[in-house]
């Protein structure tokens, strides 16, 4: 029978629910390796904290439908929140009909235990058992009622929590939130911040107006569960029922909730601090690079990774399709508002510790996109002295980073030891003037030493763009081979389209060094394997390059 019999696993003692991160845990208790992976599940075991399951063989994850259990102290624990969740779904779910009623059921009578435990419960969660998904207890109510300027009845309002953030390390941009933070993301939460509908303040096409839907009224820290995960941060949000806003309703918005259909927030932050790992420094100029392992005293190979610390902010928590989305709806394919307001940023190494970040991070799926107002951000220009050692090598060579008043914003040196080495500024270098967009016939002639026909002209033109291409493509793969995949390629690839081709093949000659450093001999990597990874919106003027003698 599709419909799960009913199972008598321990209850557990934390109600919030995430489905998403407790299947992982769910699937490894199943397996027989503790993998997870789906050619080891017991599926047997796996279908038993799901209240339906297909009919006949099972094969795949995607046949199991409601999980109403954590992995906790080694063993399976029923949650509150995920039964009540999926009491709120069944019917509007696309499981066969006839099976509904005996999901239900099962459902219904796990709900029941939790019920039972009620003499031993203080009145408030009593109330919030006893009560409706999206209706507030009176405690909440209270709280709700704090913030609004008249007061509003328990029938006019729909609550829902959401679990915003945790102090894990991000896995695609090797980023964690402090407890510290999160404290200061409490404290935002408590105090009220805007529910939204896809941080329509970064949108591509943004409103005329940002409108909020509704806000938090109360937050908390607790112990999480998860892997990797010490501490979680969770908000009681709120809307007032029957509002119209930019044509979307909050009713819709409150029964897309209920049914599951909108299940994935994503909050909009800001902090002041990026702590390195490694080095306990600002990341943004020490020597170290996130994603990779190094050997520190005492405690052997360590990840680097950024730690994020207030000063902070919490902004905003949006519903959203697919948390923190790189590209659709948030920004443009080049990483680009076109509003031109933000710019997306990948490497923190190209901010100043002075230019304030502000962040899209979902919790659900694991994803940071870090931006910038471009109003905050200079435009750059690259300097470069002269190798000092040798004709093959940069040792102890000058590279900066130059606003277009002159002003050094970043310099660093690279070492003997082939490692880049962040420096203050030293020297200011001044920009280079503008180059003329034409030439006259004469300009050319007198530039070239002598007259040219146009065909030829063609044909030197196309084989110096071909020449400088491929040169720009070597680089590339020379950085990436030095760095990884963590190598910003196309800011790498903005910049060079402005540099002559020995100016690119010198910086070039930095990379080979640190890669000779980095990679031991015999050891072989795929550079390609990282162009075309970064999206970073480019900053660089095409014509503003100095050498810096």
């Amino acid at each position: 029978m599709p419909a799960e019999p009913y199972h008598d696993f321990p209850l557990s003692p934390n109600r919030s629910w995430d489905a998403s991160a407790a299947e992982p845990g769910l699937r490894r208790w199943a397996s027989s390796d503790g993998s997870g992976d789906k050619d080891k599940i017991n599926w047997s075991k796996l279908k038993q904290v799901y209240f339906w399951h297909e009919a006949g063989e099972l094969t795949d994850f995607g046949q199991l439908k409601f999980p109403y259990c954590r992995i906790e102290n080694g063993g399976p624990h029923v949650v509150h929140n995920a039964v009540q969740n999926a009491l709120a779904r069944i019917d509007g779910s696309d499981i066969p009909a006839d099976d509904k009623p005996a999901v239900r059921s099962v459902a219904e009578r796990q709900m029941a235990r939790f019920q039972n435990q009620n003499q031993s419960m203080d009145s408030s969660e009593i109330e919030t058992f006893a009560r409706r998904f999206g209706e507030p207890t009176q405690t909440q109510l209270d709280k709700i009622n704090a913030l609004a300027k008249r007061p509003l009845s328990k029938d006019e309002v729909f609550t829902f929590e959401a679990k915003l953030a945790g102090d894990m390390i991000i896995p695609n941009r090797y980023i964690k939130l402090s407890h510290q933070l999160l404290e200061v993301f409490k404290k935002d939460a408590q105090n009220g911040i805007a529910l939204m509908i896809g941080h329509p303040w970064a949108e591509i096409a943004p409103p005329k107006a940002v409108i909020p839907y509704g806000r938090t009224f109360d937050a908390l820290l607790r112990k999480s569960n998860v892997e990797g995960e010490e501490w979680a941060l969770y908000a009681d949000h709120y809307m007032v029922r029957g509002q119209e806003m930019d044509g979307i309703s909050t009713d819709a918005i409150a029964a897309s909730i209920e049914t599951g259909i909108m299940f994935d927030t994503s909050i909009g932050w800001g902090a002041n601090v990026y702590e390195c790992s490694i080095c306990g420094g600002d990341y943004r100029r020490c020597e170290h690079w996130t994603g990779r392992t190094y050997e520190v005293e005492d405690k052997g190979q360590q990840l680097c990774y950024v730690i994020a610390k207030p000063p902070g902010f919490l902004m905003e928590n949006s519903l959203v399709f697919d948390g923190a989305y790189p590209t659709a709806g948030v920004l443009s394919a080049t990483g680009e508002a076109e509003d031109k307001n933000y710019l997306a940023i990948t490497d923190l190494k190209s901010l100043n510790a002075d230019v304030p970040t502000f962040n899209i991070f979902s919790v659900n799926k694991g994803r940071l996109v870090t931006l910038v107002k471009k109003a905050d951000m200079p435009k750059k220009i690259f300097a470069m002295s002269e190798p000092k050692g040798g004709e093959n090598e940069m040792i102890n060579t000058t590279i900066s980073f130059i606003a277009d008043d002159g002003k050094v914003l970043k310099t660093y040196t690279v070492g003997e030891d082939g490692k880049i080495k962040w420096d203050s500024p030293a020297e200011l270098v001044s920009a280079q003037e503008p180059k003329e967009a034409f030439m006259t016939k004469e300009q050319a002639t007198e530039k070239l030493g002598k007259e040219y026909i146009a065909d030829e002209v063609l044909r030197f033109a196309k084989e110096g763009i071909d020449h400088h291409k491929q040169t720009i493509d070597d680089a590339i793969a020379m950085g990436v081979r030095a760095m990884g995949n963590d190598f910003p390629a196309d800011t790498w690839r903005n910049t060079f389209a402005g540099m002559s081709t020995q100016s690119i093949k010198d910086i070039a000659k930095t990379w080979e060094v640190q890669a000779k450093a980095a990679i031991p001999a015999g050891r072989q990597t795929d550079p390609a394997a990282g162009l075309g990874q970064q999206k970073v919106a480019s900053v660089i003027p095409d014509d503003a390059f100095k050498v810096k003698q």
